[in-house]
């Protein structure tokens, strides 16, 4: 809706992709219906925000081991031109418990990629995924600088002090 729409560019600020307005709500539906199908999705061409979004969320609710799931997810992140869509794709990010420790190496890579938001994604996935001493060492450091680079120092710091 044209509301949706006008509330979205507020929020999310500059995307090359134009945003349409639709509702979160709907594309997490999608996102479920479509999970089983992510490399198809993945491959098809998208021109709006919410296009893109869906992609995210695919990616980040399928089903698999880390290193089957991890072209799929640098895939997408190169995509990835705004916050909005990065942070959506880590809250949605599922793992298993037994992935734990590849998971940890996967947010490694991604945050010190050279990439805005392939670098941030890696650093929120750490954020809101971990809940024991690494993750609050981590969000120790990187809470105390604003910016990307030196967050992703502050995280090779907290990740060396293991």
């Amino acid at each position: 809706t044209d509301k949706n729409a006008t509330y979205t560019k507020k929020v999310v600020g500059n995307t090359k992709n134009n945003i349409i307005g639709v509702p979160m709500a709907v594309l997490q539906k999608m996102s479920d219906k479509y999970k089983d199908n992510c490399e198809q999705i993945l491959d098809l061409p998208y021109s709006t925000y919410e296009e893109l979004m869906l992609k995210g969320l695919v990616v980040a609710k399928a089903e698999g081991t880390i290193k089957e799931k991890k072209p799929w997810i640098f895939k997408f992140l190169d995509l990835v031109d705004n916050w909005a869509i990065t942070d959506s794709f880590c809250s949605a990010f599922v793992y298993k418990e037994s992935q734990r420790s590849y998971f940890i190496a996967l947010c490694k890579e991604l945050a010190f990629s050279d990439k805005e938001f392939v670098s941030r994604a890696g650093i929120v996935l750490l954020f809101m995924k971990l809940h024991d001493s690494v993750a609050i060492n981590t969000a120790t450091a990187a809470t105390m600088v604003k910016t990307y680079i030196v967050p992703r120092r502050a995280l090779l710091y907290a990740f060396c002090r293991r």
